[in-house]
C-alpha cells in the first residue's frame, strides 16, 4: 500500500562511523538516503579498501555534492571531479578521494540502499539465480524502474563476497529473452539515445561483475536477449535454443555490445554471417562455433549451469576474481606485455590474503581447502 513519509534531516535514523568520515542514514523502506561526510585527506583505496576486500569501490553512487569536492577515477583511467552543487552518477568500479582542505559532504540516493543493509551474518557461499521474464513484460518493467536498478542489484551482489556465481535464465520454456520492445522508443531519437545508453551500461555492469556469470539459454535469445547472454562469462544452451541478432532487419543495429562481443567469441566471419545476413543459429551450431560452451537437453539448462557454478565454489574466490579480470584485459585490447606484467603482479597480490596459504596447505595435506574469502 502506498504511504507518505517525512523525516527531518536533523534526525538521521542511524549514524555510522567510517574511516576518516561518517555516514548519516535515513531509511524510508525501499528508498534510503545517506549524507556522507569525508574529511580532508580521505581516500577510498587508503581508508576503505582494507575493510571492503575489493580493489575498487563496488557501489553505484547517485547524489548531490553539498560541500567540498571529490575526485573519482576508474580502472580504465577515466577521471572526474565533482564539486559543490553538482549532481553526479558514479558506476561501480572506482577509487575516490577528497580534494583540498575542506570536508566533502554529499547526499547519496543509490549506493545507500546497499550500504544500509544489515550484515548478512553468514559464511556459506551463495549462488544467485536471476530470471529473465517475458520480454515485453521485462522491457516494460525496465522502462518503469530503469536499467539503473539492474546495475544497483549487481552492485549489491558484488558487495556481498559470499556470492560466488550467478546463473541467468528465462522464465518458461520458450524464451530466454527475445530482446527489447521496439515500441518503447520508436520515433523518439532522444528517448532512443537514453534507452541505448542505459541498456548498454546495464550489460557492461553484467560483464564486469566480480563473480562468475553463467547464462542458461532455455529458448529464443534474440537481439538484446543474446547480448545479455554474451555479457555472461559462460553460456549453456538447451537443445531447442535459437540465437540471433536481427536488429538490421528493422533498421537498427545490436548496440548492447553485440558487434563487439560476438566477433571476440566466434570470429569475424561468423559474427558477420549472424549480423549481416540475419542468420539465426541453433544450439548445435552455436556449440560448434564457440558461441556456447555446452548443449543440454530441454529443461536441463538451469541444472547444468548450477552444477558448473558449484565447481566455481570449490576455487579460491580471490583467485577466480583476479583470473576473470586478467582474461577481460586480454579481450579489452591491453597490450600483451602489459597484460603479462599485470598477471605476475596479480599472482603476487594473492600472497596478501590467507586463502593463498590455505590453498597450498590443503594441497600438500591432501585435503579440501576451507576458503575464508580473505
Amino acid at each position: 500500500m502506498a504511504q507518505m513519509q517525512r523525516k527531518s534531516l536533523d534526525l538521521p535514523d542511524e549514524t555510522r562511523p567510517l574511516p576518516n568520515g561518517r555516514a548519516e542514514i535515513w531509511n524510508l523502506g525501499d528508498f534510503v538516503v545517506g549524507r556522507m561526510v569525508f574529511e580532508p585527506g580521505w581516500r577510498w583505496s587508503k581508508d576503505v579498501k582494507p575493510i571492503a576486500g575489493t580493489d575498487w569501490c563496488e557501489y553505484h553512487h547517485l547524489g548531490l555534492m553539498l560541500q567540498g569536492s571529490i575526485h573519482f577515477i576508474t580502472p580504465e583511467g577515466l577521471e572526474m571531479e565533482v564539486g559543490e552543487g553538482c549532481l553526479y552518477e558514479i558506476l561501480p568500479g572506482h577509487d575516490a578521494w577528497t580534494v583540498g582542505d575542506q570536508a566533502a559532504i554529499s547526499y547519496d540516493f543509490a549506493g545507500m540502499r546497499t550500504f544500509a543493509l544489515p550484515a548478512a551474518g553468514r559464511s556459506e557461499r551463495i549462488l544467485a539465480t536471476l530470471v529473465c521474464t517475458d520480454v515485453v513484460d521485462s522491457t516494460a518493467t525496465a522502462e518503469r524502474v530503469g536499467p539503473a536498478a539492474w546495475r544497483t542489484m549487481l552492485a549489491e551482489l558484488n558487495a556481498d563476497r559470499n556470492v560466488y556465481a550467478a546463473v541467468l535464465t528465462g522464465a518458461g520454456e520458450k524464451f530466454f529473452s527475445a530482446g527489447a520492445d521496439l515500441k518503447s522508443f520508436h520515433g523518439d531519437k532522444v528517448l532512443a539515445r537514453h534507452f541505448i545508453a542505459r541498456f548498454g551500461a546495464a550489460f557492461e555492469a553484467l560483464m564486469n561483475t566480480r563473480f562468475v556469470t553463467i547464462a542458461a539459454i532455455n529458448g529464443y535469445a534474440m537481439g538484446g536477449g543474446l547480448e545479455c547472454a554474451l555479457a555472461c562469462d559462460i553460456r549453456i544452451a538447451e537443445a531447442h535454443a535459437q540465437m540471433g541478432l536481427p536488429e538490421p532487419a528493422v533498421g537498427l543495429l545490436p548496440a548492447g555490445s553485440g558487434t563487439q562481443m560476438l566477433p571476440w567469441l566466434v570470429g569475424e566471419g561468423w559474427a558477420k554471417r549472424i549480423i549481416l545476413t540475419n542468420e539465426r543459429v541453433d544450439a548445435p551450431t552455436a556449440l560448434r562455433i564457440g558461441l556456447v560452451q555446452e548443449v543440454v537437453d530441454k529443461g536441463k539448462g538451469l541444472e547444468a549451469a548450477a552444477a558448473l557454478a558449484e565447481r566455481v565454489a570449490t576455487l579460491s574466490p580471490r583467485a577466480v576474481e583476479y583470473c576473470k579480470g586478467l582474461i577481460h584485459n586480454a579481450r579489452n585490447g591491453i597490450p600483451r606485455r602489459a597484460g603479462l606484467a599485470l598477471e605476475r603482479e596479480r599472482f603476487m597480490d594473492l600472497f596478501d590474503y590467507v586463502d593463498q596459504a590455505e590453498g597450498v596447505n590443503a594441497f600438500l595435506e591432501k585435503r579440501k581447502p576451507e576458503w575464508k574469502n580473505s
